[in-house]
């Protein structure tokens, strides 16, 4: 297997780190990011597979008249808002339409705020979070775990401080509740997290490998 280099048309993003990617319908979403000097982004960008092209996509907040729900029912409503300036953060793909941003540096501070672009409409809201909610969260992973409800590990903390034990938590998003999952994780960060079927047993497990520790990786 050989890596090559894709030359696409249209207006790609510029050089940055610590952004996601998320794949909705043979379509790649990446957001934010940080750039050498350390400013953190706020722009989404759109690469369609089938065209080899880029656009980005640019902030629309509807207006009252034109507000529509996620979905007819089962989802926080929100804020209507503009995309976020975020790095080290969290993307999880609901129901192949929705990209939710959990977590993440802000620029001044680690944050637990919970956003949702809805790739279909175009438009992003800032969904309210209640509970458990985390002091802060970075370079965290958040992975799907049922229909409503997305399992969170990885760093927690503020600015100066980060826990070590019980970085778990899970979040609705039916609701918007964050709830401190009933397990230990021992604290790490940069590390990757994949749901994988054992045919075996017909369980589900979560494998969760390497990432930062305090004083070093694992």
């Amino acid at each position: 297997m050989e890596f090559s280099a894709i030359s696409a048309g249209g207006t790609a993003p510029s050089k940055r780190a610590f952004h996601s990617c998320s794949i909705v319908g043979g379509v790649l979403y990446i957001l934010g990011g940080i750039t050498d000097d350390r400013t953190v982004l706020s722009d989404l960008y759109r690469y369609d597979i089938s065209s080899n092209s880029w656009c980005r996509i640019e902030d629309h907040v509807p207006s009252s008249s034109q507000s529509r729900p996620l979905v007819s029912s089962g989802f926080p409503k929100g804020r209507l808002c503009t995309a976020p300036s975020v790095s080290h953060h969290a993307a999880t793909v609901i129901r192949d339409r929705f990209i939710l941003i959990i977590g993440g540096w802000n620029g001044r501070k680690r944050c637990a705020d919970v956003f949702c672009f809805d790739t279909v409409e175009q438009f992003w809201r800032h969904v309210p979070e209640s509970g458990d909610v985390p002091v802060g969260l970075s370079s965290h992973t958040a992975t799907l775990v049922s229909s409503k409800d997305v399992l969170i590990i990885g760093r927690e903390g503020g600015v100066h401080t980060q826990r070590r034990f019980s970085g778990a938590f899970i979040f609705n998003f039916e609701t918007g509740k964050y709830t401190e999952a009933p397990f230990h994780a021992s604290s790490r960060s940069g590390h990757t997290a994949n749901l994988i079927p054992i045919r075996a047993s017909k369980e589900t497990h979560l494998f969760v490998f390497g990432g930062r520790k305090t004083g070093g990786t694992s």
